[in-house]
């Protein structure tokens, strides 16, 4: 018997915004960002940040185009960046996340989003704090990369 997909987590709107500081953080510390990178990014944040129903984004409707979401995903950044304006911000929205199946979810797209081209040796200290502090077992590669890229 086929078992049915899971639903996807909605996500509260503080756990929102810690993602997208994070999803941030990780662009940043990867200087070498790809466009593959930059397209798995925005792919990712619109499944997270809008699920939501329209009451739970006040500020924008919801979208009905791939621009619409673009330009909705860019609102949470924006956001981000102002309500979240350096590292140890972060870090303590992200201290913030306590659901379990929302701290998989934000995992998960931040993987996704690192790994859309090579996860490079600046952004592994990250992820692994990450999974540190929210307890999720995260492998690591055999030979990880040197901050040479080597």
């Amino acid at each position: 018997m086929d078992e049915a997909p899971a639903p996807p987590v909605s996500l509260l709107d503080h756990e929102r915004l810690a993602f997208a500081g994070l999803a941030l953080w990780l662009r940043r510390i990867d200087s070498a960002s790809s466009v593959d990178e930059s397209d798995a990014l925005y792919d990712v944040a619109r499944d997270l940040l809008l699920d939501a129903p329209a009451s739970a984004v006040p500020y924008r409707d919801v979208p009905g185009t791939k621009a619409d979401a673009d330009a909705a995903v860019q609102a949470f950044f924006d956001r981000a960046v102002h309500a979240l304006q350096d590292e140890e911000s972060v870090r303590n929205a992200a201290l913030g996340v306590e659901r379990r199946e929302a701290r998989d979810a934000i995992f998960g797209a931040l993987y996704e989003i690192a790994s859309a081209d090579v996860i490079s040796a600046a952004e592994w200290p990250m992820l692994e704090w990450l999974a540190r502090e929210w307890g999720i077992e995260m492998s690591t590669p055999e030979d990880p990369p040197t901050a040479t890229g080597a």
